[in-house]
């Protein structure tokens, strides 16, 4: 057990360990459990690194309740948003909305949103976030709000306006792990 916390700088941002216990880390099935605060960090370095399209702006969020084992998380509730309060330019690349349309499930890369897609490299948008519960190796998704069935994953700003909804709430962890390798990998994923 840790006492105190443990906080990393990057990417212009930081990140907060607290309540980080491990249990055999060098044994059988290591465990890990934390709770995880995400402060500013600067989204267009860290978007250019992982090779997920572009997004300027600053994110915020936490990561509840981690526990990993065997050093997979097996649970958390995971909340990420940008900054409201950011000042500057808030733009998401075509490749953003394509990556997070596939990571949520979303039908927006089909039929005339794509051919509209294509005319423009990027886009103003007000709010980002997604959220996911995971128990039992199934993640239950959830955005920054409700849209019918679905939930808001990216909420457009200025013309052309654009948003991402996702319709899937429950995912089947492997599957979305698969899917963000993909988006992050520049391959197309398979959405069933």
């Amino acid at each position: 057990v840790l006492d105190g916390g443990l906080q990393m700088n990057l990417f212009g941002g930081r990140i907060d360990l607290k309540d980080l216990s491990m249990e055999r880390p060098f044994g059988v099935a290591p465990t890990v459990s934390a709770d995880v605060g995400i402060q500013d960090i600067d989204l267009e370095p860290m978007t250019e690194v992982f090779g997920f399209g572009a997004i300027t702006g600053r994110l915020d969020g936490r990561i509840d309740q981690l526990r990993l084992v065997n050093w997979s998380p097996v649970a958390f509730d995971a909340r990420l948003e940008t900054d409201t309060a950011w000042k500057g330019k808030r733009r998401i690349s075509q490749r953003a909305i394509k990556d997070i349309s596939s990571v949520g499930g979303s039908g927006l890369v089909g039929g005339l949103q794509t051919q509209v897609l294509k005319f423009f490299d990027d886009f103003g948008y007000e709010r980002i976030g997604i959220g996911c519960k995971l128990k039992d190796n199934v993640c239950t998704m959830d955005g920054i709000g409700s849209a019918g069935d679905g939930y808001i994953i990216v909420a457009g700003s200025g013309l052309p306006r654009i948003q991402v909804v996702g319709f899937r709430r429950r995912v089947d962890w492997p599957t979305l792990v698969s899917r963000l390798n993909a988006a992050t990998e520049g391959q197309a994923p398979i959405i069933d």
